[in-house]
């Protein structure tokens, strides 16, 4: 009987084969904004940090913003938001994004709602100030997902 359980569990789960992530350099006379959320397991406060890169791998810029009780979801959005405010705010551009949270890539390419509708707003804003270049799997941002032609 147990082990019959245990066939039942293992059939409901698909175990992937782990895939080799690297990051690679932006193409020349592009920028890359690395981002992610973090939450602090003893205070439960939220964070979110980000590092532009060169095309060389080279480090030209690099924030944290600490965001104070929210969702690991929220801190990545804040995440991206901050990087597209910095790389608007230092005239970046040409800006190519990756983030590890899939809930991004969701909310992002899906248009999916969430409960911070401003947030939607200032990433349509910071869009149209900085060209986006390209996406991964692991994010991107079509001008057509808010409507813009």
């Amino acid at each position: 009987m147990a082990n019959d359980c245990g066939r039942k569990i293992s059939q409901k789960l698909q175990v992937k084969r782990p895939r080799r992530v690297s990051w690679k350099c932006p193409q020349e006379g592009v920028i890359k904004l690395n981002t992610d959320g973090a939450v602090n397991t003893r205070n439960g406060k939220v964070s979110a940090r980000g590092i532009f890169w060169d095309n060389n791998g080279r480090w030209v810029y690099g924030f944290w913003i600490n965001i104070g009780n929210a969702s690991i979801e929220m801190a990545e959005l804040w995440g991206v938001r901050e990087g597209l405010r910095t790389a608007k705010e230092k005239r970046m551009t040409n800006i190519e994004v990756e983030s590890n949270s899939s809930f991004l890539l969701r909310t992002l390419n899906m248009g999916l709602e969430v409960n911070r509708p401003f947030l939607v707003q200032e990433f349509r804003s910071y869009m149209e100030d900085v060209n986006i270049s390209s996406g991964k799997h692991i994010l991107w941002i079509s001008l057509q997902i808010w409507g813009s032609t």
